[in-house]
């Protein structure tokens, strides 16, 4: 954590103070959640001051929060000391956004007409790749070697996924080694990824060598209590859930999005809670965390009344 001992980052720590006051409140949301049409929904915005209250389709409106969200991360990283900490932040979005622009690719589809994840990694960069013009950086062009190497032996889309999330997860637990903090959200990480695929199992009715395939190893949780309890029935797992991971499991299962909801309060407590340090980067973690979860509950309202014609 000395990496972290700057005059400078108390700058960035104002900057984030400044940008939390510009959050949507629970009680804001809750107005929006009841919007009955994406009229609605828009007039709900500008009521609030809301940076995005025009926008012609859903792909429009994920661009602009995209955009914004790479704004405020941008200015932050101006005036955070040099640290490698932002790149890991948005690993998983330039990961995801690597593995569809690949794919769509290969199968010469649009990418313009897929909403990409918020990263660093730039769209262009990748799709030079695609066309042999250029070398990602590392380690993202290891991640695309592999993933081809995976489509032109014409795996299932099953396996090329399950072999991918394994790499990346590798790779930043790797990355993160050097830095304690970002090293035990790292493992966090990998332990709420394992946490969302047994939740997927059960609604699946899939057996345990099907969840063995997909479980990444790296974690707090040992594969070995999660398998076991897993293939032992619910009332074990309630257990694991409730030990491992101090989470609700008949609470989760009933509904998805509450279980997001608290894989989201597991990081954000924990961006809060790791550090001893005044000032430290976990707080920067914890707006950043909270910003995007909040995009995607505004993306998962528009989806939701596109969806039901509103």
């Amino acid at each position: 954590m000395k990496v972290f001992n700057n005059t400078a980052y108390g700058l960035a720590i104002g900057v984030v103070r400044a940008l939390e006051a510009k959050l949507i409140k629970d009680d804001d949301f809750s107005r929006l959640r009841a919007c009955r049409s994406v009229e609605e929904f828009g007039s709900e915005l500008k009521n609030l001051n809301y940076f995005i209250d025009q926008f012609s389709n859903s792909i429009d409106f994920n661009f602009k929060l995209n955009s914004y969200f790479n704004k405020v991360v941008f200015e932050l990283k101006e005036n955070c000391p040099p640290f490698a900490p932002f790149n890991l932040i948005f690993f998983e979005n330039d990961c995801f956004n690597l593995k569809t622009i690949i794919f769509l690719k290969r199968k010469n589809a649009n990418v313009d007409d897929f909403a990409l994840k918020p990263g660093l990694l730039s769209k262009a960069s990748i799709e030079s790749y695609c066309s042999g013009c250029c070398v990602l950086p590392s380690p993202f062009f290891e991640l695309a070697i592999e993933l081809d190497r995976l489509l032109d032996l014409n795996c299932s889309n099953f396996e090329i996924l399950n072999q991918f999330n394994k790499k990346q997860f590798e790779l930043k637990l790797g990355l993160s080694k050097t830095d304690e903090f970002l090293f035990k959200r790292a493992k966090l990480e990998v332990d709420l990824h394992n946490c969302r695929l047994v939740l997927r199992a059960l609604k699946l009715n899939l057996n345990d060598d099907n969840l063995n395939e997909v479980l990444v190893p790296g974690g707090e949780v040992d594969l070995n209590l999660i398998l076991e309890a897993f293939s032992k029935g619910v009332d074990h797992l309630t257990k694991l859930f409730k030990l491992a991971w101090a989470f609700n499991l008949e609470n989760m299962l009933s509904n998805f999005d509450v279980a997001e909801e608290m894989f989201f309060k597991k990081i954000s407590d924990f961006d809060f809670k790791t550090s001893c340090l005044p000032f430290s980067f976990s707080a920067v973690l914890a707006y950043l965390n909270k910003l995007q979860w909040e995009h995607r509950n505004l993306k998962h309202i528009l989806t939701k009344l596109i969806f039901l014609g509103g």
